[in-house]
């Protein structure tokens, strides 16, 4: 395994760096962890839980969420797992989402961990985007960023998403879910999107993570493209 480190290791204030990318590319090694701080015990028990990723600052979905939440016949636990802050670079909207955030549960994405660093350490975005990802999208991501760090400044909020965790695990029923932003071993990792998933040069760790994690289902969001996936790994399904 390359990464390296653990969520309790991580300073406070956040800082981290990574050089040899630009900003928007390059990987803070902060956002590092090991998988096998997964294998402990859960942080939440849920009957029913979603899983929320790249909300956006998306009142309106939000507000679906929990319409859908209040209609199922199980208490709901929801979690939103990273960038929910995003296009709500407005003092007031940029509010009105952390406060309808906090009634749940959330975990720090990339965008939450570069808008609450005490300095720019040139991650811009923080979306590690890999090179089949447009110079135009990664220009713009970061120029979106650094419009949020001014909102989360000015709401005073950056002390508060500096402090929440970058994973969680879930029990629902019998099953293990660990609740990452990026993949199995960074924050902004890109191992769960679809087509990594379908490289078989990735198997041998995705044997490994389900070995060292004990999780049975990674639940991920980071690259906003769909993909479900089921693998019969001799540690175990996952």
């Amino acid at each position: 395994m390359s990464a390296r480190g653990t969520l309790s290791a991580l300073p406070s204030p956040l800082r981290g760096g990574g050089g040899g990318l630009a900003a928007g590319r390059m990987r803070p090694t902060d956002y590092r962890y090991s998988p096998t701080i997964l294998d402990r015990a859960p942080d939440l028990e849920a009957s029913i839980l979603y899983v929320v990723g790249g909300l956006y600052g998306n009142l309106a979905a939000l507000k679906k969420i929990e319409w859908l939440a209040c209609r199922e016949r199980q208490p709901v636990t929801v979690v939103f797992n990273g960038d929910f802050h995003w296009f709500d670079a407005e003092p007031d909207w940029f509010v009105a989402i952390e406060k309808s955030v906090a009634r749940h549960h959330a975990m720090r994405g990339n965008v939450e961990t570069e808008i609450a660093r005490a300095g720019d350490i040139g991650a811009g975005c923080g979306c590690a985007y890999p090179e089949s990802v447009d110079d135009g999208v990664v220009t713009r991501s970061n120029e979106i960023l650094a419009d949020l760090r001014i909102a989360a400044s000015n709401a005073g909020t950056t002390a508060h998403l500096a402090a929440l965790p970058m994973h969680l695990v879930a029990r629902v029923g019998d099953k293990r879910v660990g609740i990452v932003h990026g993949d199995a071993a960074s924050l902004a990792g890109w191992r769960f999107a679809h087509d990594a998933l379908d490289d078989p040069a990735n198997s041998a760790w995705r044997e490994d993570i389900r070995a060292t994690s004990a999780i049975d289902i990674f639940a991920s969001t980071h690259t906003c493209l769909a993909a479900l996936r089921d693998f019969d790994l001799p540690a175990g399904r996952l």
